[in-house]
């Protein structure tokens, strides 16, 4: 039984790699890109206890938490999730660009991927909340909402690596579950081979 997990969850990511070149490629199909991933994402979430950060494969992303995708009132966590916000009076359809693993504040925050932290990454203009940049060989990826380990700014992580505490994002969003988001800037296809 812990093979099929295995190799489901390893399908799972694979199209939601592939999920992130077409959208590279073909912005004008966010809304069918965003259902398959939301689709991805419920059935990932169906294969009980299984924690790709416990058997980390070279191409695949390590949970950060442990934990599942959040579903709140801010919205779905799955990639490609869709999101809307108001501004100016006109309300801004969007599909959400990045993965949110629900976290306990305070608690230990792995690495997505292997790779050099080469700066702190801010996700709002004030110092609130924090985040860092992974660069590896299979991509690069932002992560929010943790609060990184000083010293590993400039080192190289492995993926899994514990690189920071999480913070409580429902300090600035009420009815948002305290979470990391992490968001794939660039990703190597070749990674996925191995």
């Amino acid at each position: 039984m812990e093979d099929v997990k295995h190799e489901f969850r390893n399908f799972v990511q694979i199209v939601r790699q592939l999920l992130v070149t077409l959208d590279k490629h073909f912005l004008e199909s966010q809304a069918v890109i965003g259902k398959i991933a939301n689709r991805c994402g419920q059935m990932e979430d169906a294969v009980d206890g299984l924690n790709i950060a416990e058997s980390p494969n070279l191409g695949l992303m390590a949970n950060p938490t442990g934990l599942e995708i959040r579903n709140d009132a801010g919205g779905d966590g799955h990639y490609g999730a869709s999101r809307k916000k108001i501004i100016n009076s006109k309300t801004i359809r969007y599909a959400h660009p990045g993965e949110d693993r629900v976290c306990k504040p305070g608690q230990e925050v792995a690495a997505v991927i292997g790779g050099i932290i080469p700066r702190i990454a801010r996700p709002y203009l004030n110092k609130d909340f924090s985040g860092l940049l992974i660069v590896g060989k299979s991509g690069k990826v932002k992560m929010f909402y943790l609060e990184p380990f000083p010293e590993l700014i400039g080192k190289h992580v492995e993926q899994g690596q514990v690189i920071g505490i999480a913070q409580d994002i429902s300090k600035k969003y009420p009815d948002v579950i305290p979470h990391i988001h992490t968001q794939i800037l660039e990703w190597n296809p070749g990674s996925l081979i191995i």
